[in-house]
């Protein structure tokens, strides 16, 4: 997304503070438009603007719909704080502070992996100021999540949220959004979904692929609550936040990545991704030609991590020295069958595979089309 940053709590990756970026939730819309106007050609040549008959105008929510979810979801969101917590309780990224919503009947709660990331102690506080120590079950740092347990008899009978189809998510539809922003716990702000499908570095500094895009304004606090539709359902998980000057967009990580992976994370299972040594770029018309290639859409390979599965299979890089393609390196095609033509696509499909699995890539090299087989490796601690 030209001309803005994507903030990671990674120190390394951390951009300049005069340009912040924090990392932190989503949603609020500082002013919905309730009615259209569009321009007509006026009586007597003149131009000028008519505004749409009442009848005619489009409301963008139902303030009763809006007040009815809050009261019916907002018991199962809480407010996080860990021991990590700096002199500054309202910390650059929302460090220390943070929250979460029950999804399950055994006290499970989830949240972002950098909410509580490094701590050595977790209170959770619900809506009626009661304060429980919470433990880590499980986490997925790739996809910044992570599940949290308490003591399920001191939730007072509190009901789980659901998790919604994320693939049904459509632009333009209610986004609601339930958390802590510096710290006010039962807060909720109101937008739109503004896109789907987007990605952004997550602390390990893999992309998290098909996340949702919305209007926000820009709160610490608020990571790890729950993003709902107009039926009270969780279609995100507050995240991140790309920002310049005034302007800035917020992310959610979808929730079928959630669902994807929650069984494993109450389950104490350690999440561990799949590597395959490459440096990667998508193809396009003028980069194929610039290669001399004879495809020009796929996923090419420029660089190779020595001892990488990639290596050890005999895949090929081509680059000019430069970053940009040169002649003479593999374009991946399908993984398993499936095409794939974006960095993205290859992260989807890599998303279901583990550590120690096959897999056969379909690549085209010199002309020729090859199927590889490759036997994955974990993702190194080096590059998280």
């Amino acid at each position: 997304m030209e001309g803005f940053e994507y903030y990671s709590p990674v120190p390394a990756q951390q951009p300049n503070r005069s340009n912040w970026i924090m990392m932190t939730v989503i949603v609020a819309v500082a002013a919905l438009i309730l009615g259209l106007v569009i321009g007509n050609s006026l009586p007597g040549g003149g131009n000028g603007l008519t505004t749409l008959p009442a009848s005619a105008k489009i409301e963008v929510f139902d303030e009763n719909l809006v007040q009815e979810l809050y009261d019916l979801t907002i018991p199962s969101v809480v407010k996080i704080e860990t021991s990590e917590a700096s002199g500054n309780r309202f910390t650059f990224g929302g460090r220390g502070q943070g929250s979460g919503f029950l999804v399950s009947d055994n006290g499970e709660f989830l949240t972002n992996y950098h909410v509580v990331e490094g701590a050595d102690r977790i209170t959770v506080i619900l809506q009626n100021g009661k304060r429980l120590r919470a433990e880590v079950v499980g986490s997925d740092s790739s996809n910044d999540l992570a599940l949290i347990r308490v003591d399920v008899s001191q939730l007072d009978g509190i009901a789980p949220l659901t998790l919604a189809d994320s693939s049904a998510v459509r632009p333009g539809q209610l986004a609601i959004a339930l958390g802590s922003p510096f710290g006010l716990q039962g807060s909720v702000t109101v937008g739109i979904v503004s896109g789907v499908g987007r990605s952004l570095p997550s602390v390990t500094q893999r992309r998290i692929v098909g996340m949702i895009q919305t209007d926000a304004a820009i709160f610490p606090g608020n990571s790890g609550g729950p993003l709902l539709n107009s039926k009270g359902e969780v279609i995100g998980i507050n995240t991140a936040v790309a920002s310049r000057g005034n302007e800035s967009l917020g992310f959610a990580v979808p929730s079928n990545t959630a669902k994807n992976i929650l069984s494993r994370l109450a389950s104490g299972i350690q999440i561990k991704r799949p590597w395959l040594g490459v440096s990667l770029l998508e193809l396009d018309s003028e980069r194929a030609e610039a290669a001399g290639l004879t495809v020009d859409r796929g996923i090419y390979i420029i660089d190779i991590v020595e001892g990488s599965p990639a290596d050890q299979a005999d895949l090929r890089p081509g680059s000019d020295g430069s970053g940009l393609p040169g002649p003479g390196g593999d374009v991946i095609r399908a993984v398993d069958g499936v095409a794939v033509s974006t960095v993205d696509d290859l992260i989807v499909e890599f998303n279901s595979k583990q550590p120690g699995d096959e897999i056969t890539l379909s690549i085209t090299r010199n002309g020729e089309e090859l199927d590889i087989t490759i036997t994955l490796a974990e993702w190194p601690d080096s590059l998280s």
